[in-house]
C-alpha cells in the first residue's frame, strides 16, 4: 500500500499562507491556530509548507541567479544518490514499486523544489512591487498596515471617512493621517472603494505596476500579487489610471484634474503586467444588492441591507425603530451619507466602535 504523501502543494500556492509565513503577527497565529484545530488532518502539509518556505525565502531578495544555484546543488545531489543506489543496492529478483526507488523518490523531490523555488522566486518578485509601493508612499510617516487574513469582506475606515470593502486574502497600506497634498493607500489584492469627494486633494491608490486617481468616487481594484493583470471597475463617478512605467507618470501624479485614461461608470480598465500594455473596455459596473430608491421602507430593513453590501454589522435596538419607515434615495451614496441621512430622518445618532456601526435612536411612533 503506498503511504500517503502530505497534500503541500495548495499551500505553497495559497497568498494568504505565504503571507502569514513570511510576516508572521499575532492574528494571523490565531487564524492558522484556529484552522488547524479545525483540520487537524492538515498539521503535517501546514508544517513541511513552512518548512519549504522558510528555506527558499531565507533571503527576501532572491533572484534567478540563486535558482541556478539551487538548480546545481539539487541536481548534483539527485546523481550522487543515483549512483549510490546502483552500487549499493543489487539486482532485485523481484520488481520494487517504484515509490519505493530510492533515486526515484530524490528525482521527484528535486523536481518538485526545482519548480517550487522557480515560482516562489517569481512570487518573490511580485510581492516586491507592494513593498516598492509602500516605500514610495511611506516616507517615514506613521503607517497602517490591515491584512484580511479571514475569509469574510472586512470593511476599513480611512483617515478621511472614505471606505473599503476588502476582501479576503488582500492587504491595504495607507498613512495613519492624511496630510500633505494627496491620500495615497497601496494595495495587494481586491477591494472596493467609496471616496470621501476632495478635488483640492486627490486620491490615489497603487495597485501593483497601476495607479488609479480619484476626486470623489466609487469603484473596485483587483490587483494580487500573483496574477497577471490589474483590473479597474468604476461603479460611480470617474477615475483615472496609469501605469507606474509610463514616462507622463510624474505629471499625472501633481495634476488635481484627473488625466491618462480616464474611465467612466461601466467602463474598465485591464493592464497586462507581462507586456505593460492598458486597456479600456466596457463592463458592468458594481451594482449594489440593493438599488437603495426607497419609500416608506422599514428602517430595519434598510440597515439589514446596508450589512449585507457592506459586510459590517449595525448595532441597534429594534424595538426603537420597529415602526420607523423611510423615503428616500439613497443610491450611489456612500456608506456614511447613507447613515446620515437615515439617522436625521429617524433623529437618531451613529458611532463606528470596534469594527461595528452603533445606533442610538429613539422610539418611533406609530
Amino acid at each position: 500500500m503506498q503511504p500517503s504523501v502530505p497534500n503541500i502543494e495548495k499551500y505553497l500556492a495559497d497568498q494568504l499562507f505565504l503571507d502569514w509565513v513570511k510576516r508572521p503577527s499575532p492574528a494571523k497565529d490565531a487564524y492558522w491556530k484556529h484552522f488547524l484545530s479545525q483540520h487537524p488532518e492538515e498539521t503535517a502539509s501546514v508544517e513541511q509548507a513552512r518548512n519549504i518556505i522558510t528555506m527558499v525565502l531565507a533571503d527576501d531578495q532572491a533572484q534567478p541567479a540563486q535558482y541556478q544555484h539551487i538548480k546545481t546543488a539539487l541536481w548534483q545531489q539527485l546523481t550522487e544518490a543515483s549512483q549510490q543506489n546502483e552500487e549499493e543496492i543489487p539486482t532485485p529478483v523481484y520488481s520494487i514499486p517504484l515509490w519505493q526507488q530510492t533515486w526515484l523518490k530524490v528525482a521527484a523531490s528535486v523536481i518538485f523544489l526545482l519548480g517550487f523555488t522557480w515560482f516562489m522566486l517569481q512570487i518573490n518578485g511580485y510581492n516586491a512591487v507592494y513593498e516598492q509601493n509602500v516605500a514610495k508612499v511611506q516616507q517615514q510617516k506613521p503607517w497602517t498596515e490591515i491584512v484580511n487574513s479571514s475569509l469574510q469582506p472586512q470593511l476599513v475606515v480611512l483617515p478621511d471617512h472614505s471606505t473599503v470593502v476588502l476582501q479576503p486574502k488582500s492587504k491595504i497600506g495607507y498613512k495613519t493621517l492624511f496630510e500633505g497634498a494627496t491620500r495615497e493607500v497601496v494595495l495587494s489584492g481586491k477591494a472596493f472603494f467609496e471616496i470621501e469627494r476632495n478635488p483640492a486633494k486627490p486620491f490615489f491608490v497603487h495597485a501593483n505596476e497601476l495607479v488609479t486617481k480619484v476626486l470623489g468616487t466609487s469603484f473596485t481594484i483587483e490587483a494580487f500579487a500573483t496574477e497577471k493583470q490589474i483590473n479597474v471597475l468604476v461603479q460611480t463617478g470617474s477615475v483615472a489610471v496609469c501605469s507606474h512605467e509610463d514616462a507622463k507618470i510624474k505629471a499625472f501624479m501633481n495634476q488635481t484634474t484627473l488625466a491618462g485614461l480616464v474611465l467612466q461608470v461601466n467602463e474598465a480598465a485591464t493592464y497586462n503586467r507581462s507586456n505593460n500594455t492598458l486597456s479600456k473596455i466596457i463592463a458592468k459596473a458594481h451594482t449594489p444588492s440593493q438599488l437603495f430608491e426607497l419609500e416608506e421602507v422599514p428602517v430595519s430593513k434598510v440597515f439589514k441591507s446596508i450589512e449585507k453590501e457592506y459586510n459590517v454589522e449595525i448595532v441597534v435596538d429594534e424595538e426603537m425603530i420597529a415602526h420607523c419607515t423611510i423615503t428616500a434615495s439613497l443610491s450611489n451614496k456612500h456608506l456614511f451619507n447613507k447613515l446620515d441621512i437615515i439617522c436625521r430622518v429617524i433623529q437618531a445618532r451613529y458611532e463606528l466602535t470596534q469594527g461595528k456601526i452603533v445606533v442610538y435612536a429613539q422610539k418611533c411612533k406609530h
